[in-house]
């Protein structure tokens, strides 16, 4: 549901994206060449979706600090319930991932952190109220998984 995915370094104001260890998506970390999105994610075919954009600087003490983090991350929250998008993950869970992030892929020097909010795969057309989050391991809609499970309980 919620993916950052990569970091990009600064060379003479020139992006470049550089591979890392892992990425943070649906709550866990994965290796960078598992994280996948589905070809029928709601996100891909009408664009409903949140992003932003943080940096993390090399501190004069040598430590790395990603800048207004907690400001960065209650925007892409604001986006996403603008778009009607219900993210699972508290302002403080998305930070935490964002920090451990920096330090599992050894990120010491600064980077720049890639937010992504998306839908998964389940439902098409305009309405995305009923587009499922969708699930790492299935690459299926986490809500059509649960709905299913709802309805054997029941």
């Amino acid at each position: 549901f919620l993916q950052i995915i990569y970091y990009l370094k600064i060379l003479d104001r020139i992006f470049t994206m550089t591979e890392a260890k892992y990425i943070w998506m649906d709550g866990k970390f994965v290796d960078w060449k598992d994280a996948k999105v589905h070809v029928l994610s709601h996100t891909l075919h009408y664009g409903n979706g949140a992003i932003e954009g943080t940096k993390a600087y090399k501190t004069h003490d040598g430590r790395c600090a990603i800048f207004k983090l907690n400001e960065h991350t209650k925007r892409l929250l604001n986006s996403a319930k603008m778009t009607l998008i219900d993210v699972p993950f508290s302002v403080e869970e998305l930070n935490d991932a964002q920090i451990e992030l920096l330090q599992k892929n050894e990120l010491f020097d600064g980077a720049y952190i890639r937010p992504l909010v998306y839908l998964g795969y389940g439902v098409m057309g305009l309405y995305h109220k009923d587009a499922p989050a969708q699930d790492k391991e299935t690459g299926k809609g986490v809500q059509q998984e649960n709905k299913k499970k709802e309805n054997k309980k029941a």
